[in-house]
């Protein structure tokens, strides 16, 4: 039997509170009109970003920046917004901005800041507003796009395997195809390259293994990341595709950041039994344990039969299959006493 690595209380509290000094800022918004009508903006890059839905009826969104100096809120007509600092729990009043107005997040809480609660409207619901789905965004994230991607198009493209033998991609291509690579993102390895005069749109294992002979499962493994590589004609940049051969795979409602452990909710596909599953902090050490879990799910009901100590952080969910890791990183953005202070904010 594994032993799991526990932290004292006061460990893992003197942990956190060093690490909150270099964490980026969290703030939830409060908007009395529609959020769309407020960007952000990095001063330093010029960037500007939109402020995406993550609970369409609780009335709150949230932030995470590096700098509040540094980082504008940009009104696009006449809003009234309230800001909320998680790391201090400090509120703002209610702050007018007409339209084009233009607020530094630092002025906002050095202007209209109060470490008073403020009197206002019932925004939310608090039991369907904690119970909603929670992603968290960054104001410096950029959504990667292949350039010339829009060349090609899939049909129904699968990023998951659950073995080799199940690769097969299909598409319909804008432009000529020069060359095809796959490329072993694990190993850093070119696996395999279409043969000259290759015109179908359709990849599979058997085709891929064909080329391969003997070599196919050497080079096509359980556990490892490929990428398909696509040499357009006219463009100078390959449109990619990656995907996993995987014992087990996340699924993609299962969003990477919440507001606290009870919002945790993370779901799985597998075929095979987890052998061994745990949760490890940002300093690898384990949280929480589980032999031959029945379910492919994991939540907060389940976890607080087990585990003892719930605070903010970095984490990382791994589930082992004979030997091979799958692991799922997420983060936890406030502490049990954190939210009951957001519960009374969201309130008031």
């Amino acid at each position: 039997m594994k032993t799991i690595r526990k932290l004292s209380l006061m460990l893992l509290s003197m942990l956190f509170m060093s690490n909150l000094a270099f964490s980026q800022y969290k703030i939830i918004v409060k908007s009395k009109t529609s959020i769309k009508q407020l960007q952000i903006k990095n001063t330093i890059t010029g960037a500007i970003s939109n402020i995406p839905t993550w609970n369409k009826t609780g009335g709150g969104f949230l932030l995470v920046v590096a700098d509040l100096e540094k980082t504008e809120i940009v009104a696009s007509a006449f809003m009234e917004i309230q800001l909320y600092r998680i790391d201090n729990k400090e509120s703002t009043t209610w702050v007018q901005m007409n339209s084009g107005q233009k607020l530094t997040i630092g002025d906002c809480f050095d202007i209209y800041g109060t470490t008073a609660t403020s009197n206002g409207e019932d925004l939310a619901n608090v039991s369907e507003f904690f119970t909603s789905v929670f992603t968290g965004y960054s104001v410096s994230g950029t959504n990667m796009v292949v350039r010339g991607g829009s060349k090609i198009e899939f049909h129904e493209p699968k990023s998951n395997f659950f073995d080799a033998d199940e690769i097969s991609f299909a598409w319909k291509a804008k432009s000529e195809v020069e060359k095809i690579n796959l490329k072993d993102l694990t190993t850093n390895k070119l696996v395999w390259t279409a043969r000259a005069g290759f015109t179908e749109s359709k990849i599979d294992y058997k085709l891929i293994a064909n080329d391969l002979g003997e070599k196919a499962g050497e080079l096509l493994k359980v556990g490892n990341e490929y990428e398909l590589q696509f040499f357009v004609k006219g463009e100078k940049d390959a449109i990619t595709k990656k995907f996993n051969i995987t014992p087990a795979y996340y699924n993609m409602a299962s969003s990477n950041s919440f507001l606290s452990w009870e919002n945790l909710i993370v779901t799985w596909q597998s075929q095979q039994k987890i052998s061994y599953a745990w949760i490890e902090d940002l300093e690898g050490n384990a949280v929480w344990e589980a032999e031959n879990l029945e379910n492919n799910k994991i939540d907060f009901i389940y976890l607080q039969k087990s585990m003892e100590i719930f605070e903010a952080g970095k984490y990382k969910l791994i589930l082992e299959y004979n030997k091979l890791q799958v692991p799922f990183e997420f983060e936890i953005f406030a502490s049990p006493e954190e939210v009951e202070e957001l519960k009374g904010f969201l309130v008031e």
